[in-house]
């Protein structure tokens, strides 16, 4: 653990940080905007609708694939290149999908494009994570990243889809590629490690593994429930408007959940957070369910989107709380990819049935084990580390 007067290294200057977000930024761009560019395409006859699951699933676990390797690439050196190299090819592959003659098969190239994605994602996790305030450069991140596509959700259908078709869209991705490689061109070329943790090794210890458990549950809770918000939505016979502004509003207070943990977190417990976390987003989904007026269901969805990402930041404290190396808060974004992706699967029994209701209660269930599972991996934590709770990490 450093000490706050000590010189901070070259990889948490303000350039290199900001540097990192762009890099990060590009990586997930697709996450918010992957179901409008998969529609197009689809209406475009460039897959087929029952190709669009497989091209979503395969893009984001290859995302997850890539974070969960990229450390190992990343700490050999040359940083630097490798992320520039990374995000160059990126771009290459984006803007290749907006030529009339490319004749690729689409799965492939987006599991290329995830990737690359998860590749120069882990550099700048790796740079975030072996931080000073990993937990608050989290927070601070997660928000920034979800403008982007906030803004890039609303442009795509209304104005650039409609004139432009996928291309347009794809576009946009290899413009922010090709962005994140100068961006890359400013980070360092090693991360250097603590010198208190270089030579630690990840250990799988019961509160390691609980933990990863935990994430895993929570974001499948929380993964199912997004997917199905907006048929949902017109189950309980919403309009087109309310929906519009139902998600939103969500994504919108997704970035307000990730800046407020960022400031505030520090002075909250990690282990209340997350345990208090998981069981108000369970009431949260379950609100979702059987909200039948259009403000509640709003509010509930705002809510929703708050809770989602603020809680993450909490997670990389406990993380790094339990394993000392910070491998385990590094590999927490691909757990949560993962996750995601899970979700919907595991619940997915129930999206053919009447009443998409049950879908939400299964939700609200795998989020009230997390919480269960939160409180087990505080149980399991060691004693000497719960200092972690209250100081600087």
């Amino acid at each position: 653990m450093r000490n706050v007067s000590d010189k901070a290294p070259p990889h948490e200057t303000l350039t290199v940080v900001v540097a990192a977000m762009i890099v990060g930024t590009a990586a997930l761009m697709v996450l918010g905007i992957q179901p409008i560019l998969l529609g197009a395409l689809v209406e475009e006859g460039r897959i087929p609708a029952e190709g669009l699951g497989s091209a979503a699933t395969v893009e984001i676990l290859a995302i997850a694939a890539g974070t969960c390797i990229g450390p190992v690439l990343m700490k050999t050196g040359y940083l630097r290149a490798k992320c520039a190299a990374l995000c160059l090819m990126l771009a290459a592959i984006n803007f290749g999908l907006t030529l009339p003659g490319f004749d690729l098969p689409i799965v492939a190239c987006r599991a290329a494009a995830g990737a690359l994605e998860g590749l120069s994602l882990s550099a700048a996790i790796l740079i975030m994570t072996h931080n000073r305030r990993p937990d608050r450069l989290s927070g601070i991140f997660l928000g920034a990243q979800t403008i982007p596509q906030v803004i890039s959700a609303y442009l795509l259908p209304t104005e650039i889809i409609p004139r432009w078709g996928s291309a347009g869209g794809f576009t946009i991705l290899g413009i922010l590629a090709a962005i994140a490689a100068i961006a890359a061109l400013c980070l360092v070329d090693r991360v250097e490690l603590d010198p208190t943790t270089v030579n630690d090794d990840l250990q799988w210890s019961p509160a390691a593994i609980v933990i990863s458990m935990a994430a895993f549950v929570q974001f499948s809770g929380v993964g199912a429930a997004w997917s199905y918000l907006e048929r949902l939505a017109a189950q309980h016979g919403f309009s087109g408007e309310t929906i519009g502004i139902a998600i939103s509003g969500s994504l919108l207070c997704q970035v307000g959940g990730a800046w407020l943990a960022a400031w505030i977190g520090g002075r909250v417990g990690y282990r209340f957070a997350l345990i208090a976390g998981s069981l108000l987003q369970a009431g949260n989904v379950i609100a979702l369910a059987v909200a039948d007026q259009p403000s509640w269901f709003i509010s509930a969805s705002c809510a929703f989107g708050l809770f989602w990402l603020a809680m993450q930041p909490f997670q990389i404290r406990f993380a790094i709380a339990i394993d000392n190396s910070r491998q385990l808060a590094v590999l927490l974004t691909p757990i949560a990819l993962v996750g995601l992706s899970a979700g919907p699967l595991l619940l997915s029994r129930f999206a053919g049935a009447t009443d998409l209701r049950w879908i939400f209660v299964g939700s609200s269930t795998l989020l009230l084990a997390s919480a269960l599972l939160y409180l087990c991996a505080s149980l399991f934590q060691p004693r000497g580390k719960v200092i972690a709770e209250t100081v600087d990490v």
